[in-house]
């Protein structure tokens, strides 16, 4: 499953992945989102409650993958109205949109800015196709292409003090299997920072930056599980949680519980939402069909979840509480709604 979403987001039909979401992202009491409601992809804005929705983007062009900056005042996101995907900056309330990156890629796609705000990573995705890992600053000067080769290099994650990303890549070291990454923001070496024979992936780091949650198994056509390591990479272990395939984690604000999709036991088929301890303690499903959940965002103050339930056509976000109570659509089969960010 999670290998099929990175050659998703690394492809170059950029409004096919719009609605991943491939950024990142936390929040409030407002949320941006991307919806296809009004024919193409836009970025839209929104009340946890389902109320105050807004059309931020407002362009002909296909527009998704919100990321909020750190103080809550812009959102950058990918857009197609230069024909070719690029990734522009925009008020919190949709003014003053302005492109910020004209590299020679086919596509730039999924921003996540930098702790501080300085920066923002992204995919470039060269003719070859070939995904490597940009950066520029947040006006779009000083771009850098972080990494090089025949292999492509996806899902920017910065550490918590701006000075480096992680990103996950197949290379012929790991055995073309995918394993995470690490190289300095203001460029040099990459090196190999986690990998499994399976593979490995999707790194979240805890709110204090001491540990990060990521994604292995254990051969190549193992079952993905969760698994947890120090900030420096050491100290690899396996979290307990459900027998069945591991997908989307994501902290709590206060660093105790996380968030996941899995497939429940045999003979489910779907994903569903759970949240435990980060030593597996405690676990809760929370969710219960219809269809598949995933990519689960909890707000910033940790009281509700929001997550993407896919159910036959309809491709809607849902906000549910830590406990399970309490879910309710955002969206109501209104087009197709993906990529959640909580505003911060």
């Amino acid at each position: 499953m999670w290998r099929a979403a990175a050659a998703r987001c690394a492809g170059v039909a950029v409004a096919a992945v719009l609605l991943a979401g491939c950024g990142g992202g936390s929040g409030a009491e407002w949320f941006a989102f991307t919806s296809t409601r009004d024919g193409n992809a836009e970025v839209y804005y929104e009340r946890a409650d389902g109320t105050g929705l807004v059309d931020l983007s407002q362009n002909l062009a296909n527009d998704g993958q919100p990321s909020w900056s750190p103080d809550g005042r812009e959102i950058a996101f990918t857009s197609t109205r230069d024909l070719n995907g690029e990734i522009y900056v925009m008020n919190a309330d949709g003014g003053k949109q302005r492109r910020v990156t004209y590299s020679k890629s086919i596509n730039d796609t999924a921003p996540v800015w930098s702790p501080d705000g300085r920066k923002l990573a992204f995919m470039c995705t060269d003719a070859k196709p070939v995904t490597q890992i940009c950066v520029a600053d947040a006006d779009g000067s000083d771009p850098l292409t972080l990494t090089s080769g025949t292999y492509d290099n996806l899902y920017p994650v910065w550490t918590p003090d701006s000075s480096a990303l992680l990103f996950v890549s197949a290379r012929p070291s790991t055995r073309g299997q995918y394993a995470v990454y690490s190289v300095p923001a203001a460029g040099g070496a990459s090196r190999l920072f986690a990998s499994a024979p399976g593979g490995a992936g999707e790194p979240a780091y805890s709110p204090d930056g001491k540990t990060i949650a990521f994604i292995r198994r254990a051969s190549a056509h193992g079952t993905w599980r969760l698994a947890e390591m120090n900030a420096d990479g050491s100290d690899v272990h396996v979290v307990p949680a459900p027998s069945g395939r591991i997908d989307g984690p994501d902290w709590s604000p206060d660093g105790k519980r996380l968030v996941f999709s899995a497939v429940g036991p045999p003979p489910r088929s779907r994903s569903d939402l759970w949240v435990e301890a980060d030593d597996g303690s405690g676990r809760v499903e929370i969710t219960h069909g219809p269809g598949d959940s995933t990519a689960p965002q909890w707000s910033p103050n940790g009281s509700e979840i929001a997550f993407v339930r896919v159910a036959g056509p309809h491709v809607d976000i849902d906000v549910v509480e830590p406990d399970g109570s309490g879910e309710r659509k955002l969206t109501s089969g209104q087009g197709k709604n993906g990529g959640p960010v909580w505003r911060p």
